[in-house]
């Protein structure tokens, strides 16, 4: 077997480099300075040892990493470059592909210092004889080319190009520059010879033979001539100059010539074979918009450029994904069939670690992804959140601000008119006094929009904007908006996840993140996420709220729990069905879905008032399948089982009826045992869709009004979590302890 010409120069260093590519450049200097000119060579000179490589973003796709269990990093996905191009790495191409390249292209590759002295006499000699057109590039000049984007047709480009390329060489292997030669160089399908191998043979170029190589690298002499898809004879007597030249420089026998001469070529059908593979998830494609946003922000780069390297620049790019977590809600919405008949319906769902704040899946539509950078529903649409507010917005505030002091705190829900404003219910009449936990369960209006109030809207909005940074709320939101979940805007389903996350992680809200921190193509790091933290609520507040959005997930009204975990969750319908929500959380993770139309039309039949919930049921089923029940965090101090007055649900006196549940004993207050009367509702409860602000559906699974229409697990029959505390126990309070 002919001895193979495949070792590669090593790098070279020092003064050694240095003389070498200096003796090259007085060569090409004093013969060019004869038919051109000295100003223009000097000229030229400087502007080569300005030159720097590092200077220019070769065109190579960034990664997205994710972190194992074993706190690893590893490939999730490629940012797709427009350009197609899909980087590899030297060792994972063949050293038949690379052979090919410098027989056919640059024969004297591995002896010239960049410059081909041979032939740039010969381009020299065609340019200034009208005989040729600058031709005689090494592989080295063509890199240069490509990175620094210089393509004027004119002398002293070609001046600029023969010199950088000697300072190219100075500063890159063989090897090297190699590798960035067939990662950029265009073979008639994007850019590399990893995009043209997926294109042209379906499968990876570590997995390409002898003559498929060939077919390849003689594209690039002509791409559209010898285009395999449209010339496959050109092609095919091109890929035999090329074997026939990588013979002649003995890279290859005699046998394995005739063998790749003989090899029948099957091309794929002109579908990129990747495609299935690449196409960007939602998730990725949230990264990509959150860097070049914090690129530009920091004041760092312009969007034009922060976009090019971000598709360009081979940047690491250190994702919070949890793949396994992405695939489950993939499989869950892609499907339809998991969840809806109505085959228009749209979702998206969003899951984040509530202590991090960061984003560990997200899907933005239903049904299989058609394209990269379609519309991503969890980030780019606004849609009015219905009664999934009232925790956020109205209750949870009430109990912080002392309004409100736990689950049987009492309200009365009535015919109100505020202004001219008369909420009504989504079933037909009113239930007179109830309990916060009966008044979240069931999602009455009138006991929110009268909190709101009491409380004063700018509270509300106030922890909207401020505390949970939802960027959508507008100055035209006013009582019914911030009570029911009516907002001019709406909000995105990753904010509003993002607010949901401040009950199960002790009421510290976070800003949710996809990435931790990016890395340019030399390793360098050139973003850190920042993540924001405002305080919301106090423990005591959140342990309160959590125990009431347990007591929701599970009753049989909303149907929202998984089996085996502990569960909390709300859901939201805004009037007419347009927008149906779950959100719901566990003691891992807090989940948001949002189903409906792109264009607000009401949801038909097809979509049951139970969809979010199906969905969020399907996903978290599968999330939660190997985790243990920790359960939510235990009570904090202040929070006690106490004997509560049945009327007002303040600390009970010895005139009042009692009823125990949890409360926060650091701002409640005893029952003056003056016992008001309140609006009585009628009796015959039929539930009916309003058209007022709310519509808020009943799950299909509910069985749990009694002819009264109160809810099944009304505050007085409600066994809260124990908290090892005393129970405090009714007494005569003093006018001091009256409110």
């Amino acid at each position: 077997m002919a001895e193979r010409r495949l070792k590669k120069r090593k790098k070279k260093s020092g003064i050694r480099s240095f003389f070498s590519m200096f003796g090259a450049l007085l060569l090409i200097a004093g013969v060019v300075i004869s038919f051109i000119g000295a100003g223009i060579i000097s000229s030229c000179l400087v502007e080569a040892f300005e030159f720097s490589p590092n200077d220019y973003q070769i065109a190579r796709s960034s990664t997205l990493y994710y972190t194992t269990e074993t706190g690893k990093s590893a490939v999730y996905e490629m940012v797709n470059s427009p350009s197609n191009l899909r980087w590899i790495t030297s060792d994972k191409i063949p050293d038949n592909m690379k052979n090919a390249a410098v027989a056919i292209e640059d024969e004297r590759f591995y002896s010239h210092h960049g410059v081909d002295i041979k032939r740039t006499f010969g381009a020299i000699l065609g340019y200034v004889t009208g005989k040729d057109s600058y031709g005689g590039s090494t592989i080295t000049q063509q890199v240069v080319k490509n990175i620094t984007k210089d393509d004027e047709r004119d002398a002293t480009r070609k001046i600029r190009e023969i010199f950088r390329a000697l300072k190219f060489e100075s500063e890159y292997s063989k090897d090297e520059i190699l590798e960035f030669y067939l990662n950029i160089a265009y073979f008639g399908y994007g850019n590399g010879v990893q995009a043209a191998s997926h294109a042209y043979f379906g499968k990876d170029v570590s997995d390409l033979n002898l003559a498929e190589c060939a077919s390849i690298v003689g594209i690039t002499k002509y791409p559209s001539k010898y285009s395999p898809l449209l010339n496959p004879e050109n092609n095919k007597e091109r890929q035999e100059v090329v074997l026939g030249k990588m013979f002649e420089l003995d890279m290859i026998t005699k046998d394995e010539y005739d063998e790749a001469v003989a090899y029948q070529l099957k091309f794929n059908d002109g579908t990129y074979t990747e495609d299935e593979e690449s196409k960007q998830s939602y998730f990725t494609e949230l990264v990509i918009k959150e860097v070049i946003e914090d690129l530009v922000n920091e004041g760092k780069y312009s969007e034009a450029v922060a976009k090019s390297l971000v598709y360009n620049g081979g940047l690491s790019i250190y994702s919070t994904v949890d793949p396994e977590i992405q695939s489950i809600m993939e499989n869950v919405l892609e499907n339809k069939r998991n969840f809806t008949s109505d085959s228009t319906v749209q979702a998206a769902m969003v899951i984040i670690d509530p202590f991090t704040g960061q984003v560990k899946g997200l899907v933005g539509g239903a049904g299989e992804k058609t394209g990269d950078l379609v519309l991503n529903r969890a980030v780019d649409t606004f849609r009015q959140p219905g009664s999934t507010i009232k925790p956020l917005a109205v209750y949870g505030p009430a109990i912080e601000k002392g309004i409100l002091f736990g689950p049987s705190s009492k309200l009365v829900d009535q015919p109100i008119d505020i202004n001219g404003y008369k909420p009504h219910n989504w079933y037909t009449g009113y239930k007179g006094l109830v309990s916060l936990r009966d008044a979240i369960i069931w999602s009455m209006n009138t006991p929110s929009v009268q909190t709101v109030d009491q409380m004063g809207v700018n509270v509300s909005k106030s922890f909207l904007e401020d505390k949970y940074h939802i960027s959508s709320i507008t100055k035209t939101d006013g009582l019914a908006g911030v009570s029911l979940g009516g907002l001019s805007k709406g909000v995105n389903v990753l904010e509003w996840t993002a607010a949901y996350a401040t009950f199960p992680n002790g009421g510290e809200w976070i800003s949710p993140a996809s990435y931790t921190k990016v890395l340019d193509h030399a390793g360098n790091v050139i973003l850190e996420k920042k993540q924001q933290t405002e305080k919301v609520f106090s423990e005591q507040t959140t342990y309160l709220m959590t125990d009431i959005l347990q007591s929701t997930a599970h009753s049989s009204l909303i149907g929202g729990a998984i089996r085996g975990m502990s569960c909390a969750g709300k859901t939201g319908t805004t009037n007419n069905n347009v927008d149906k929500w779950y959100m719901g959380f566990t003691p891992y993770y807090v989940g948001g879905v949002w189903t409906g139309h792109d264009d607000s039309k009401p949801l038909s039949d097809g979509a049951t008032p139970s969809t979010p919930q199906k969905i969020w049921k399907s996903v978290m089923s599968e999330v939660h399948k190997n985790l243990d029940d920790i359960g939510f965090d235990s009570a904090p101090k202040g929070v006690k089982k106490v004997a509560l007055c049945a009327s007002t649900g303040k600390l009970a006196s010895s005139k009042c009826a009692v009823v125990y549940d949890i409360a926060n004993t650091n701002t409640i207050k005893y029952c003056d045992g003056k016992h008001p009367s309140v609006y009585q509702p009628p009796s015959d409860h039929k539930n009916k869709k309003d058209e007022d602000e709310e519509s808020e559906s009943e799950s299909d699974e509910s069985q749990s009004s009694d002819e009264n229409g109160s809810s099944s697990s009304s505050a007085s029959e409600t066994t809260s979590q124990s908290t090892g505390e005393s129970t405090v126990q009714p007494g005569a309070p003093s006018d001091s302890q009256q409110q």
